[in-house]
């Protein structure tokens, strides 16, 4: 589908946003509306939203067999999780190459599937997070059940999930809590909270260490003891602490921790990306230094 440059015509932007709507929900195709969203800010607002709705999350892959399923792309096919079988489990996120899904139906179980051979390791069921008893005490288990769909905002594992020893880490409810389990658990572990000062935006496992961000910016060492799980905070003074702007976690390709900053312009319509900073921790020296090149890696930015 090809689209012109909203700056040949100022009508493209002047359409009314029903009417964009009407348009968009008849596209089929994830590209067409992907392309839509490149030629200005009240197309992107509409085709994203339309996006959203219709289009399940996808895995880019370098290589298919000839029977797994590729919707679009030139360099890469898509696998849509849509056709990795049971239908009756939401994907929640992934991790180490698997995808975290729960199932729809009480007691909500908890596995990480390979989306390739379909093998499954089971995790103790969203049953176990006292949140969710308090939930299930409180409402209907139908009407609960869309409340657990978005339960799970993350997952990280330390290991790959086919060693003997391995532990999961999520961020868990809209407030962003910390819970763990080790593998052969039969319920998650929340991480004593008292010293994390706001809800944790991102996890991330690098150089065998759990590390979370809260929104303000706060960086803490997750503790994943049995005995005495916690979040302590690094103690170190980030250059942005306290900046409103998104944070997420990353690694280099050279083993170092970085903190991905998306800074936003903010209006009353929406918020939109100006541009992004990226700091990089020292864990010798405690200190933050500024990314100035990515020489040859890429990073991609989750809409989480």
């Amino acid at each position: 589908m090809a689209v012109s440059s909203c700056s040949s015509s100022s009508a493209w932007s002047d359409l009314l946003p029903e009417l964009l709507d009407t348009v968009f929900h008849s596209l089929s195709d994830a590209r067409n509306i992907l392309n839509c969203a490149t030629v200005c800010s009240s197309w992107r607002d509409s085709s994203s939203a339309v996006y959203s709705r219709n289009f399940v999350p996808s895995l880019f892959v370098s290589h298919l067999s000839a029977d797994e399923d590729s919707r679009f792309s030139d360099q890469f096919r898509i696998l849509s999780p849509e056709n990795l079988g049971n239908k009756q489990r939401w994907v929640c996120g992934g991790t180490g190459g698997l995808l975290l899904t729960v199932n729809i139906s009480f007691p909500f179980e908890v596995h990480l599937l390979n989306p390739f051979t379909h093998s499954v390791a089971s995790l103790p069921p969203l049953t176990t997070f006292e949140d969710v008893q308090r939930l299930l005490q409180s409402q209907a288990i139908f009407t609960a059940s869309e409340t657990l769909k978005n339960f799970v905002k993350k997952a990280v594992s330390s290991t790959s999930l086919l060693d003997t020893v391995w532990v999961v880490l999520v961020i868990y409810n809209t407030d962003g809590k910390l819970a763990f389990c080790r593998s052969g658990d039969e319920q998650w572990t929340d991480l004593e909270s008292d010293h994390v000062a706001s809800s944790v935006d991102d996890i991330v496992f690098c150089n065998g260490v759990f590390f979370a961000i809260d929104r303000i910016g706060e960086i803490y060492h997750c503790e994943v003891d049995p005995n005495n799980p916690k979040a302590v905070p690094l103690g170190s003074a980030s250059p942005f602490k306290h900046d409103p702007c998104k944070k997420y976690f990353a690694e280099s390709d050279y083993g170092k921790l970085w903190v991905v900053l998306k800074k936003l312009e903010l209006n009353d319509d929406c918020d939109f990306a100006i541009c992004f900073e990226i700091y990089e921790f020292d864990s010798e020296t405690k200190e933050w230094t500024m990314v100035r090149s990515l020489r040859e890696s890429i990073v991609l930015e989750s809409s989480r």
